[in-house]
């Protein structure tokens, strides 16, 4: 993001720093990736970086078990709306998915 907020009918600089911690809202796309580059790939570094106050890197580890979960959601959502050609419920995914393990 950029460093600049307007203030007072000007910009001025306004950074907060790297994030402290990996947002849950970044993992799926993590693991994601990660599974992307092959079974060699056992994690990757997520890099959060400001314009003014520097970098911090987290190595993020491979959860196998989590990718599978991902994966049978997105069969399951592929067979039931796109197949089917049907707009999904505003809370489709709350409504009893359970994945192929049987893991709720």
């Amino acid at each position: 993001h950029a460093p600049f907020r307007t203030h007072s009918g000007g910009f001025r600089v306004y950074d907060q720093g790297p994030m402290t911690t990996i947002g849950p809202w970044h993992i799926p796309q993590l693991q994601l990736e990660i599974e992307c580059c092959g079974p060699r790939c056992r994690s990757a570094l997520f890099v959060s970086a400001t314009a003014t106050k520097g970098v911090r890197c987290y190595r993020v580890v491979r959860d196998d078990e989590y990718v599978s979960s991902i994966r049978a959601f997105q069969r399951r959502f592929y067979a039931e709306f796109v197949d089917m050609e049907l707009a999904p419920p505003e809370d489709f995914f709350f409504e009893g998915f359970e994945s192929e393990e049987g893991a709720a």
